[in-house]
């Protein structure tokens, strides 16, 4: 497929990706493999991928849940095992070893392996589309939604923070934890950083030519890059934003 979703490299350094149609695929420095729906995949619409601690693939659809892949076979998980929704786009594992799962349209949901637990709006949460979820060094666990802002869960409870809090837009699309331990977010309208006490937030007035970003990555001189939805690519190199 054209449209690739996600790419993860796992402990043997295989690279793997999703498309949007035709599973996923492995690439093992030589060869591309392939695994659909023939193979044991639920879905060939696939929105993330990812390796937990112990070297188990987990991988997300769009409408088809949740898929393990132990190496040699998957095992799929859906409602009828206890998924809130079988739109799976993000997921990360906590210090437990539970998996965090954000689900397009029923919230958040937490595996510990045998059972889900699942937060949505009814529980108090401001939006029921996660986007996208990372952890942080301290153990936090943070999540993207459409409308709602973002959602921090520090092993206790759930905050939210939003543009009443300083958030530069509701829609959040991305995350990215820095080297120095600072947070940033890429939303539909501009980049927020957040320091752990406040957001700094940069869009057009500082240079931000599309404010809808979609991406965030580091490089290895402390450059954080960010990809935006139609305006290339964004570089800060910690005191100013420039359009590549």
């Amino acid at each position: 497929s054209d449209f690739v979703t996600t790419s993860t490299e796992d402990g043997a350094n295989n690279l793997w990706f999703g498309t949007l149609g035709n599973g996923i695929s492995r690439y093992d420095g030589q060869a591309l493999s392939y695994y659909t729906t023939a193979h044991g995949l639920p879905g060939n619409h696939v929105r993330t991928i990812w390796e937990d601690k112990k070297g188990t693939l987990w991988i997300g659809t769009d409408r088809e849940g949740l898929s393990r892949y132990d190496g040699n076979s998957f095992s799929n998980y859906s409602v009828a095992q206890g998924l809130p929704n079988n739109n799976v786009w993000c997921g990360t594992e906590d210090k437990n070893g539970n998996l965090w799962l954000g689900t397009y349209g029923g919230g958040i949901s937490c595996f510990d392996g045998k059972n889900f637990k699942n937060y949505s709006t009814k529980q108090g949460l401001p939006s029921d589309k996660i986007l996208f979820v990372i952890n942080d060094r301290k153990g936090n666990i943070w999540f993207g939604t459409d409308t709602g802002g973002i959602i921090c869960y520090n092993g206790t409870a759930f905050i939210n923070y939003t543009t009443k809090q300083g958030l530069v837009n509701n829609s959040v699309w991305c995350g990215y934890e820095d080297r120095k331990g600072n947070l940033w977010f890429g939303t539909a309208g501009g980049i927020s950083c957040y320091n752990g006490e406040m957001f700094t937030n940069y869009s057009r007035d500082q240079g931000v030519g599309n404010n809808t970003i979609l991406c965030i990555e580091e490089d290895g001189k402390d450059n954080l890059w960010f990809g935006t939805d139609g305006d290339g690519l964004l570089r800060y190199d910690g005191k100013s934003l420039y359009g590549i």
